[in-house]
């Protein structure tokens, strides 16, 4: 999965505000890490350009980026400002609008010098970092080599084939128990994939000649997970993104063939089995609901960032109509309100499957644990009165595993109940503050 930070929404022009009852005639500063891009969108109406601060990214029109180029001439005054920003834009701003631009919040304080610099979002439970940059940039660089068409052609046909050709006994595979050696080799040949997978993000900035960070690992939900720092792939053209994107998925499907072509080789099960596991963490791994690599990929080829606050101001606005509350409502295209709704949609089907499968593992579990603990209980008392302590220690991991998923989905449930308590708190809080 790749590890990215959203951008605000894209400011059309200065955004507008009550003026201020007296004019602050003092020009901040720009903030020394601040960086001014080019920013492809191909459903945009106007130009648009990428504001990096920090590990924050924004979005702003061409009037903002006229601004912040003005500002990069460090003006004594708003007169010696407004004159810059005519020059450049070919536009006249009196003073008392730049006050509000520079001093009433419209635009982010992370801009200037002394104001709160972004930080990577982190929408992780628990994570460290696994690989640091210096040792990824190596093997980086080497793996770009493997973005090339014809490659890549293949890879997807291979694919495909595979999935046709071997997909059935994949699944009839997962049937037979390995032994536990085999099992270890299995599974070190699962986290393998998962870290070719970030590879292959990496490898995509390498690519295209942009910086990345390192590789972590971290508990995504409840889900355990790797995940590639490629931030500044923002900066890229739209297509380069969404090859960024997809580049995780790409490695893993050069896997899938490789896994493939040993099964065929050799007919051992252990392949097939492998051929399963990754083909489901590449289907979870491209569902766009969650924000992973599916999430990212359709922000890049639609245009529509900050999907999910997008979601939510939709779904609330009858509410907030109702309430008599200010409802506004994203403008967008024809094509991206068709993206829009489809996603909504897709998401509401996804949350009921997924509160289905949630109360059928709970009732299954609820049902089955008296019988479970029951057997456990007999074997564990057997072997602890012959005094095989390691015995009466296994006997328990049935129970362990009836419990296991369970207990973490209830954790899920909990702490997004107690977010949602924080989040009211917060609001009620603003609202009579």
């Amino acid at each position: 999965m790749t590890l990215e930070q959203t951008h605000p929404d894209d400011p059309a022009a200065f955004p507008t505000a009550p003026p201020p009852p007296a004019v602050d005639d003092a020009v901040p500063s720009l903030h020394p890490e601040l960086r001014i891009l080019p920013f492809e969108d191909s459903a945009a109406t106007e130009e648009q350009f990428l504001i990096e601060v920090g590990e924050g990214h924004y979005v702003v029109s061409r009037q903002v980026r006229d601004l912040l180029v003005a500002l990069e001439e460090e003006p004594p005054d708003l007169a010696s400002l407004g004159a810059a920003f005519e020059r450049i834009s070919g536009l006249e701003v009196d003073e008392e609008t730049l006050s509000q631009l520079l001093h009433g919040g419209a635009l982010p304080s992370a801009f200037f010098s002394g104001g709160t610099v972004p930080r990577l979002g982190n929408p992780f439970l628990l994570n460290f970092q696994l690989l640091r940059r210096e040792l990824v940039e190596p093997m980086a660089t080497a793996l770009a080599a493997l973005f090339n068409w014809p490659l890549a052609i293949l890879t997807v046909v291979g694919f495909f084939a595979v999935e046709v050709l071997a997909f059935q006994s994949s699944v009839e595979a997962m049937e037979t128990s390995l032994s536990w050696g085999r099992l270890g080799i299995l599974v070190l040949l699962v986290i393998f994939s998962g870290l070719f997978h970030e590879l292959g993000h990496v490898a995509a900035c390498r690519k295209f000649g942009v910086s990345h960070g390192g590789i972590g690992f971290g508990l995504y939900l409840i889900f355990p997970a790797f995940y590639a720092d490629v931030t500044r792939a923002w900066g890229l053209s739209q297509r380069q993104r969404a090859v960024v994107d997809a580049g995780g998925l790409y490695f893993q499907a050069l896997f899938v063939c490789l896994a493939g072509l040993a099964a065929w080789a050799t007919g051992d099960l252990l392949w097939l089995q492998l051929v399963w596991i990754v083909t489901f963490l590449m289907a979870f791994t491209i569902n766009p609901v969650f924000k992973l690599d599916g999430y990212w990929l359709l922000v890049d080829l639609s245009g529509l960032r900050n999907l999910h606050q997008r979601m939510v101001d939709v779904l609330a606005y009858p509410y907030r109509r109702l309430r008599g509350l200010p409802a506004p409502l994203p403008t967008l295209t024809r094509r991206r309100w068709a993206v829009m709704v489809l996603y909504i949609l897709f998401s509401f089907a996804f949350y009921v499957l997924a509160f289905f499968l949630v109360f059928i593992i709970l009732h299954g579990t609820y049902m089955g644990l008296p019988q479970v603990m029951g057997q456990a209980e007999q074997a564990a008392s057997a072997a602890w009165s012959e005094g095989q302590t390691w015995e009466a220690t296994k006997a328990l991991g049935p129970v362990v595993r009836q419990l296991l998923w369970p207990v973490l989905v209830l954790f899920l449930l909990a702490r997004g109940a107690w977010r949602l308590l924080v989040w009211t708190f917060n609001r009620k809080s603003q609202a009579t503050s």
